[in-house]
């Protein structure tokens, strides 16, 4: 989408399966990092950056890495030199979401922004209990929990969205975005593919297994509403 938006346009099949091979690759010889094509394609071309950027950014994390270069790098350059990187990042990432996006589906994109909203305020609230107790736990024990609560903050209903918050993401923008152009048949499927991924732990949880919880039965409410919908359109026509 990103280089698209810039005039240039690549096989998302071959894109998706080269990441995939790279990652599987960087993982047996002990890489926790997953490859992925970057954002910011219009960018690097603004720049009149190529293909040789992309490799010369691989070779020096290649060198950093081989030589320990990394923590050295990482306390010489300073935060504020970097930190602002992020930020353009995360700038261009939602701008592009907006703009590439159809106008009716603005309401779509702003939705699926909701579980990274989540998910930011979970892992800042972990870190800050983690300080303050020293104890990993402690966000979620029910004291602390009840206290963050009186003061408006849901950690509870936070968490369950911290958790597979992207699928979260792109399911909840698919849902509005079906909604919005009049498709309730398939924003059922989406809600069904929900409880799906809801019911084996992939959402929602921070364990795998098969469990039903009111989530679930959220999404279920939701398939369900959807489907009657789409019957009483059928028998209209």
């Amino acid at each position: 989408e990103s280089a698209e938006a810039a005039g240039d346009s690549y096989p998302v099949g071959t894109c998706q399966v080269m990441d995939g091979v790279g990652t599987m690759a960087g993982a047996i010889f002990g890489s926790a990092f997953p490859t992925t094509v970057y954002i910011g394609h219009p960018g690097y071309k603004r720049l009149k950056a190529r293909a040789g950027y992309a490799l010369g950014v691989g070779s020096v994390f290649f060198l950093g890495s081989l030589f320990g270069l990394v923590a050295f790098l990482y306390h010489l350059i300073p935060m504020a030199a970097t930190a602002p990187i992020l930020v353009y990042i995360g700038l261009v990432i939602v701008g592009q979401a907006f703009r590439s996006s159809p106008a009716p589906h603005a309401m779509a994109v702003a939705v699926a922004m909701i579980p990274h909203v989540s998910n930011l305020l979970v892992a800042k609230w972990q870190s800050l209990t983690n300080v303050l107790a020293g104890d990993v736990g402690a966000l979620f024990a029910a004291d602390t929990v009840a206290a963050l609560k009186q003061e408006g903050c849901h950690v509870l209903g936070h968490s369950a969205l911290f958790s597979g918050s992207i699928v979260i993401g792109l399911l909840w923008g698919s849902l509005v975005a079906f909604l919005r152009d009049g498709k309730p048949l398939a924003a059922c499927t989406v809600a069904v593919a929900s409880m799906v991924l809801t019911a084996t732990g992939l959402i929602h949880s921070t364990t795998l297994g098969f469990q039903i919880t009111s989530i679930f039965w959220g999404y279920a409410i939701m398939a369900g509403v959807c489907l009657f919908v789409h019957q009483g359109r059928l028998r209209q026509q």
